[in-house]
Parts: C-alpha cells; sequence; structure tokens
C-alpha cells in the first residue's frame, strides 16, 4: 500500500485497516528501541594480538573505538592541521592516516558547518566543551552526518580541541523512517469517521487519537469519555484496556459515554491489544462505534412488545 497523505483509507475493511494500524503501531515501538540503541557508547571490537610487543594500551583503546576522534591545536589564526586522528576516523573518511593528518577541520566540513564554526567556537571557548550535529566530507564526496562532542584544554602553553565524531547515518535514517510511519498512521485514522485513539496501558492516557474522536492525546480516556475520575472497572463497568491487558486478547464492550454537554450515548467499544518487545501489553487501539439509535429501536420495539401482551 503506498504512503501518501492524499490516500483514501475509508473504503478498506475494518479487518485490514486494523490489522495495518496494529503493524504500524507495532513498527513505530521497534523503530524507538532501535533509535535508543543507536544512541548508545561506542563498542570495542576484536581483542588486541597478544603476541604484539610492545603494546601501547592507550593506542590500543584509541584506535579500537568505533567514533571518530580528532584532535587539533588551535592558534589565533584558527584550527591548524590535525595533531592526531584514529583508525575509525581514517577508514570513515577513506584516507590514510599520513593523508588526514595533513587536513584540518576546515578540509572535512561542508559550507554550512564553516558559516557555524565561529559560533561553535565561541561556545567552546565559554564551555570549555560543546556537542554539536555537523556533516563531515569523505574522500569520495559523501557527506556524513555526525554528532560531535568537542573538549578544549591546554598543554604546554597550546590550546587543543578534541572531537569525537559519531556516525549518526543509521540513527537519522530508523527518525525518518519512524517519521514516515507516524505521518502515515496518522494519515489512516484521519480516514475513519468513528472515534478512534490509541491508549497507554498503564496510564490509561490518550497516545493517540483522530479528530472525530475529540479528545487530545495526554486525556485520560474515562476522564473524557464518561466524566469519572476512575478506570471504568471500578463502576462496575466493563474496561476494555482492563480486559485486553489480562487477557491479551481483543475485546468488544458496550458503554455509556457523555458527550461535551453530558448527553447520554452508546456506544459498541473495540480494542485491541499492542504487544511490546516482551510480548506485554503496552497500548490498546480503540475504535468506538455509536449504537445509540439502535438501543433506541430496540427499546421502542421492546415497549411495543410489552403493549401486545
Amino acid at each position: 500500500m503506498a504512503v501518501g497523505k492524499d490516500t483514501d483509507y475509508s473504503n478498506l475493511s475494518k479487518d485490514s485497516l486494523l490489522e495495518k494500524i496494529q503493524q504500524l503501531t507495532e513498527r513505530n515501538s521497534q523503530l524507538s528501541e532501535k533509535i535508543d540503541q543507536l544512541g548508545g557508547a561506542a563498542v570495542q571490537r576484536a581483542d588486541p594480538n597478544p603476541d604484539a610487543e610492545p603494546f601501547n594500551h592507550f593506542e590500543y583503546i584509541f584506535n579500537q573505538l568505533n567514533d571518530a576522534v580528532f584532535l587539533t591545536e588551535f592558534t589565533k589564526g584558527g584550527p591548524r592541521n590535525f595533531s592526531e586522528v584514529n583508525d575509525e576516523a581514517c577508514r570513515r573518511l577513506g584516507y590514510t592516516r599520513a593523508e588526514l593528518l595533513q587536513k584540518s577541520i576546515v578540509d572535512i566540513s561542508t559550507q554550512d558547518g564553516l558559516k557555524r564554526m565561529p559560533d561553535i567556537l565561541r561556545r567552546l571557548k565559554e564551555q570549555n566543551h560543546v556537542v554539536f550535529s555537523a556533516r563531515h566530507i569523505a574522500r569520495d564526496g559523501r557527506e556524513i552526518p555526525v554528532e560531535v562532542s568537542s573538549t578544549r584544554f591546554s598543554r604546554e602553553g597550546k590550546t587543543f580541541v578534541l572531537s569525537i565524531a559519531r556516525d549518526v547515518s543509521e540513527r537519522l535514517s530508523k527518525e525518518a523512517e519512524l517519521d514516515t510511519q507516524n505521518r502515515f498512521l496518522i494519515d489512516v485514522i484521519e480516514s475513519l469517521k468513528h472515534p478512534f485513539y490509541v491508549i497507554d496501558a498503564k496510564t490509561y492516557q490518550i497516545v493517540l487519537s483522530n479528530s472525530f474522536a475529540g479528545i487530545r492525546s495526554g486525556d485520560l480516556c474515562y476522564r473524557k469519555t464518561h466524566h469519572r475520575e476512575k478506570p471504568c472497572h471500578h463502576h462496575g463497568e466493563a474496561c476494555p484496556l482492563k480486559i485486553i491487558v489480562e487477557t491479551k486478547e481483543p475485546t468488544v464492550v458496550e458503554h455509556r459515554h457523555l458527550d461535551q454537554n453530558g448527553n447520554e450515548q452508546f456506544f459498541e467499544v473495540h480494542g485491541y491489544p499492542v504487544f511490546d518487545s516482551e510480548g506485554n501489553v503496552s497500548q490498546i487501539i480503540e475504535y468506538t462505534l455509536d449504537i445509540s439509535e439502535k438501543k433506541k429501536v430496540a427499546l421502542e420495539l421492546k415497549e411495543s412488545v410489552e403493549k401486545f401482551k
């Protein structure tokens, strides 16, 4: 199915649409977990060769980092050529160590990065440490998005900046995919012509809702639909969220809701579970069908039958 803002999903069958929404919601959770993992610490690589002598522990650690490291001396005239770089910096940018030591931060920065450099250097001088986003230019012309952590220090009367640059290409790709999935999910639920929302299974807060629901994200489901301060089951009604968390199965219940003016309405509530990576219900997808007219007709029919008895 193509992802597009103008796509109309209103003609899909109920089951197909709900299956798609469940898949998208679970995919969003997986992407969020992946993004968190990508933001973690650098991982060391293979163990050192025990037969290599002499063994320089600092040099080994320096060159085993998965982040690129650049040491630069700064003078009144600006940054000099790199004083030191690690293996990852060379590998990522496509230069030998000797070649990269003949270059400076200016040589691997984009035009936008050069424009921002005076402000970064000002902050670095004031705080001695800054974290910022940039793009490094590799030997083949590729622009690599990085997150840079730079620290300023002095040694033997000279000023140096140690910069550790993490490649965030994969993280940005996952974030872009997550954003696309979110926009697609919003397009889908906005196509529905009845109230729809996603509810946090622990807090009862609305995580996502369509315009037809008239409920904002962050609202408590029972407070908005029932005008109460406690969940449905505290008032003797079947709570779809509680049922789904306990059974891990979809459910359908009838509820009496109050509109914004306090008028009574009857709804058929359909709830579906969304599972986290450990198999627990983290959210529920819920949509409601107004059956007020159906209940009214049933009541009139019952009264008519009673009259003829």
